[in-house]
């Protein structure tokens, strides 16, 4: 409860009763990253997998949960706490939802609060919610959906855990309460009503980030790649061959990364830069640290500043091609000088290498937005750089300079550049090699 925990001058936290402990497993901790991953990047789809993970639900039973309908129920359950608030927060949000879904059903009322629409409104929801719930367990080949429900609670771990228990009642032979919950979701709930008194919209997921985003950078661990794949390509993770980063969520993800080490340094001593941009050198080391570390970050990076790196030569191509004069040759056919001069017999023309694809247009779109965040992530750009109405101009600016400390600190490491190297080549000759192997 609040009265054991005390938080010290030196910013660390003191538990002052150690009666009720457990410790939690390497395996149930990575069960516990994938899962709050998996909320961060709205990837409720996953739920089933993880609750078999959480050890909620028995390996030989997720079946009859796909099957049951109860996949909405808890997607929705989520979706809704995880944005903060506690349970009133949760409500209000779904208050509001439904007025902008059922906006033409309500029409006729003047006030959408009043207790016929009120009336009304929920009704719509509920048979919403039942035909989602029967839809979802034919679709998975199951009959009837199970219920659901719950009470009020002082937080959203506590209500979500009175759900949980309902649910488990209801549906015993689908789900078990593991022994660790008890007191994990205390735990929860403790910490999480501290940070509702002080803040209604206070979210324990969303606070968890930042140790999510150092956590899934930084572990080695097969698993933890998964999680980190999942925040950053979301429901694609799985096609190598069509995958392309949120710009959105990686930039929360190092935004959440920064909190982690604003946080950890104000504890240490240090002066905590939670909402001070990062320097172009700072971000440039830690750039050129990461592609010299192996680690499933540094694999995820190079894929994709390969992909992009490939897109913008073709485009360049593209351009250059376009802008060169045009020649006509025998037998009327017409084609650029310079199509003519690189590739006088016409072979690659139609060739994929030369072409962008739909996925190339969607890693530049990606990158163009990363350029454009990057001027609230990292600080640095000449004082007089002008911005457009747009901020490109500062944007431009920020990746200039970064492009530039990149340089440089990139010749101070140069005994790594061939291992580098060698890694973009080794990925630049799978991606063509896939590339070529899907056709046009």
């Amino acid at each position: 409860h609040p009265g054991n925990l005390l938080r010290t001058t030196d910013g660390k936290l003191c538990i002052l009763d150690w009666g009720m402990t457990q410790r939690v497993p390497s395996d149930l901790q990575l069960s516990l990253l994938e899962f709050i991953a998996n909320l961060n990047a709205e990837q409720y789809d996953r739920v089933p997998d993880d609750l078999v993970n959480l050890r909620f639900v028995p390996a030989d039973k997720i079946g009859e949960l796909r099957a049951s309908g109860l996949t909405v129920a808890i997607s929705k359950m989520l979706r809704l706490a995880a944005k903060g608030g506690g349970p009133a927060g949760a409500m209000r949000r779904m208050v509001e939802e439904n007025k902008e879904k059922y906006a033409a059903q309500l029409s006729q009322f003047d006030d959408l609060d009043s207790p016929e629409a009120t009336k009304e409104r929920q009704r719509l929801f509920r048979e919403d919610w039942q035909r989602e719930q029967a839809a979802d367990a034919l679709a998975r080949g199951g009959g009837a959906p199970a219920g659901g429900g719950g009470g009020a609670a002082s937080s959203t771990t506590a209500d979500l855990t009175a759900k949980i228990e309902q649910l488990q009642s209801e549906n015993a032979d689908v789900f078990a309460i593991p022994d660790y919950f008890v007191y994990m979701s205390r735990a929860f709930s403790t910490l999480e009503g501290i940070g509702l008194s002080s803040d209604p919209d206070y979210s324990i997921v969303q606070e968890t980030l930042p140790y999510i985003s150092r956590r899934i950078m930084s572990d080695p661990s097969p698993r933890t790649a998964g999680a980190l794949e999942t925040f950053v390509f979301g429901d694609v993770k799985d096609d190598r061959t069509a995958r392309v980063l949120s710009p959105k969520r990686v930039e929360t993800l190092l935004q959440g990364a920064r909190k982690y080490a604003a946080a950890t340094a104000a504890v240490d001593g240090a002066d905590p830069t939670l909402l001070q941009p990062l320097d172009t050198e700072a971000a440039a080391d830690a750039l050129l640290d990461t592609l010299q570390t192996p680690s499933p970050l540094q694999a995820l990076v190079v894929e994709q500043l390969t992909l992009v790196l490939a897109a913008s030569s073709r485009q360049l191509w593209s351009r250059l091609r376009d802008a060169s004069p045009r020649v006509e040759l025998a037998g009327g056919e017409d084609r650029s000088l310079l199509g003519l001069l690189v590739d006088p017999l016409g072979l690659f023309r139609a060739s994929r290498l030369v072409e962008n694809d739909e996925r190339d247009h969607k890693a530049l779109e990606a990158a163009r937005r990363l350029v454009e965040a990057a001027s609230s992530l990292v600080g640095g750009a000449p004082a007089d750089a002008t911005a457009g109405p747009d901020g490109e101009g500062a944007a431009n600016a920020e990746a200039a300079a970064l492009a530039r400390a990149l340089v440089r600190k990139a010749w101070e490491r140069r005994e790594h550049i061939p291992a580098i190297s060698r890694l973009f080549l080794v990925e630049a000759l799978d991606q063509t090699a896939a590339r070529l192997g899907r056709g046009r």
